[in-house]
């Protein structure tokens, strides 16, 4: 084996990507977050790409991704020949978290794992959920934006515990504290403490919710459903009058505009429209031509996809089919989850309950 510093351009990082034999699901997420990186020259060299005795690419995917992406040429470590018997020793080391890189890095930071987590709720609200905060520099650019709402959600939560500070609750509120401050602390104030509530509205009711169940459903949904009782606090109006969550992401996500926001997000746009290894279009066509014949759950129509698409882009075409109103939740069905169906003479969008 041996091992060389070298210049990875666009074309050698595509070549490199042709010999592999076999890899995980590429997440589109990182290969955008490791792409800008390599844009504003912040690409650490640190890790390698691992080629086996055959000259095949085994772990790098992800980073010659970004290069093609980035469309610029970036310097790695490559290690050459490694072979077939130790390949399966790739990737076992524990990987170091958003958070330990806080606690390691910047001692100072009071609570990192909470203000890590907190952050990166409120960047994925922002984003669809699509980013991840991969380094100090991507989290320093977002914390920029929601500093003034984390600050506040950490001393709120000092000293309380329990199913509503979980990160997705209390990202969700940091989050919204920009588009309405006093309405946003007033509610956490009431949900965190549990005072001054009054039974049927919006923070009673979200805390039942929170406390008796429903809180298998992810901390994506979970995040919306607080963002949509908020909203419904802010306009004085019942729960009930609040579509879905759709409609308090919205009205918070409105709140962030400007050049600082627009910078950030802009390496981000692209993932709304298309994913890796199949367009938006593809794969929604994919999902519209698998649940003709009947309602099947998203494992279901992962399955009949096959090698068309990835698991990732059938996913997130099922989201965008949801959100427009051209297919629907129909059931639940036990740990299989939702079971999807075409609705019936869709004329365009429809809302769908989050």
């Amino acid at each position: 084996m041996s091992m060389i510093k070298t210049s990875i351009s666009p074309a050698k990082a595509q070549e490199l990507l042709g010999t592999s034999p076999a890899n995980r699901t590429i997440l589109a997420r990182n290969v955008v977050s490791f792409a800008d990186a390599m844009r504003r020259d912040e690409w650490a060299l640190v890790g390698m790409l691992v080629l086996d005795d055959k000259g095949r690419l085994r772990d790098g995917h992800h980073r010659l991704r970004a290069v093609v992406e980035a469309d610029k040429t970036v310097d790695f470590y490559v290690l050459r020949g490694v072979p077939e018997r130790d390949l399966d020793k790739i990737d076992t080391g524990k990987v170091r978290t958003l958070s330990d890189r806080l606690r390691i890095l910047r001692p100072g930071v009071t609570n990192a794992p909470l203000r890590a987590a907190v952050t990166t709720v409120c960047a994925r609200l922002l984003t669809n959920n699509h980013v991840v905060i991969n380094s100090l520099d991507d989290y320093d650019r977002w914390h920029g934006l929601f500093s003034s709402g984390t600050d506040w959600i950490m001393r709120l939560r000092q000293n309380h515990h329990g199913p509503v500070t979980v990160s997705p609750v209390l990202g969700a509120l940091a989050f919204a504290r920009r588009a309405a401050p006093s309405e946003t602390e007033a509610f956490g104030e009431k949900l965190l403490h549990q005072t001054g509530m009054i039974r049927g509205e919006a923070a009673w009711l979200l805390y039942r919710n929170l406390v008796e169940g429903r809180r298998d459903r992810g901390s994506w949904a979970t995040s919306r459903r607080v963002l949509r009782a908020v909203l419904a606090d802010v306009r004085k109006e019942s729960l009930t009058k609040i579509a879905d969550g759709v409609e308090g992401l919205a009205y918070f996500r409105a709140a962030y505009r400007g050049a600082d926001v627009e910078a950030i997000l802009a390496p981000w746009r692209a993932l709304g429209s298309q994913e890796w290894g199949v367009e938006a279009a593809t794969g929604t066509a994919l999902v519209l031509e698998i649940l003709a014949g009947g309602p099947k759950n998203a494992r279901g129509i992962g399955a009949a996809a096959g090698d068309r698409a990835s698991v990732q882009a059938i996913r997130g075409a099922i989201g965008r089919l949801v959100r427009s109103g051209q297919i629907e939740a129909t059931a639940r069905s036990g740990q299989n989850g939702r079971l999807y169906s075409v609705v019936a003479g869709h004329k365009g969008g429809r809302p769908v309950r989050s």
